[in-house]
């Protein structure tokens, strides 16, 4: 069965709420995702007892920005409703894929497909662009706001920038006064970000910043109104696998832990920082740091969706 195109939040949390799925997150524009498509409808083949979709993350931005999908393309397997695999760049590996169903078919009982050959490599994620900042995980690009300059961020094993293509010097603390203007304090340099695009320039700062282990201060991030139906994300203390799903006919938000159901809760409690608590059945978790504002967000509409209560959240977080 050729992979199914997802049209809506609704449609992907009920799709995804029983069974094996995988989801294919690309956009029409990106060469690695095209490169893919013929492994992936070939998986799908031999896999039928498999759910094989596909998101196009212009389409359905929110939902992509809750499953954290932070380059092109990005795959994630479900099982009932919880996220159990991310596949992304250099991992979105026909192979691997295959491998990743194998074992969580595996666990319910139907044997792995045999004789299947491993694919060749897709080519490195590619970076989505928004207005004028290169919204991929790698790399961000703006124009200072200050001296006009063309400034472009990009992470490897280090981060680093450029100003007007000139390379600079490498950095591993990065500080904003909680607007506009950026410090490298290492390295002696400061930026002025453009109004325009500026909270989409510093979430990402931030991303990459954790990726390259660059200390961040004085950072503040919005918690953005999106909508979407459920989300996944990991407790950095347990090191847990949290799936989130709104349950409009039970009015309640169902939720999981490493695939294991646990009582569905309406009232959410939060400290004002990443520790929230489902007040009404006595449970609770930490929300991943990296992100917070997404992670907050996302919570709040799926609590919203089935009428519950919610308390004590910010409307910005510091990082």
């Amino acid at each position: 069965m050729a992979p199914h195109d997802v049209q809506s939040e609704a449609e992907m949390a009920k799709l995804i709420s029983k069974g094996l799925s995988v989801a294919d997150f690309y956009a029409p524009w990106c060469g690695a995702c095209k490169k893919f498509m013929p492994d992936y409808e070939e998986l799908s083949a031999n896999y039928p007892s498999a759910q094989f979709l596909k998101v196009d993350v212009d389409e359905l931005e929110d939902m992509a920005a809750a499953s954290e999908v932070n380059g092109l393309p990005y795959l994630i397997v479900y099982k009932n409703g919880a996220l159990v695999e991310r596949l992304a760049g250099k991992d979105v590996l026909k192979s691997k894929l295959a491998a990743a169903l194998d074992a969580h078919s595996s666990a319910d009982g139907a044997p792995p497909t045999p004789g299947k050959k491993e694919a060749a490599p897709a080519a490195s994620a590619a970076p989505a662009t928004a207005g004028n900042t290169a919204a991929g995980s790698d790399a961000v690009e703006f124009k200072d706001a200050g001296s006009g300059n063309a400034v472009r961020f990009a992470v490897q094993t280090t981060m680093r920038f450029s100003v007007n293509g000139e390379d600079r010097p490498c950095f591993d603390k990065m500080l904003s006064d909680g607007g506009s203007k950026l410090a490298f304090p290492t390295i002696g340099k400061a930026v002025t970000l453009p109004a325009e695009h500026k909270d989409e320039i510093i979430a990402k700062l931030v991303t990459m910043a954790a990726r390259a282990n660059v200390a961040t201060e004085g950072f503040k991030l919005k918690v953005p109104t999106i909508d979407v139906s459920f989300f996944s994300c990991v407790d950095p203390n347990s090191g847990n696998t949290l799936s989130f799903y709104a349950d409009v006919e039970a009015k309640k938000v169902q939720y999981s832990v490493n695939g294991e159901p646990r009582p569905g809760f309406t009232k959410v409690a939060s400290d004002g920082n990443n520790r929230v608590s489902f007040t009404d059945v006595g449970k609770g978790c930490a929300l991943p740091r990296l992100n917070l504002h997404i992670h907050i967000a996302s919570l709040l509409s799926v609590v919203q969706k089935v009428g519950g209560q919610t308390s004590g959240f910010p409307s910005e977080v510091s990082m």
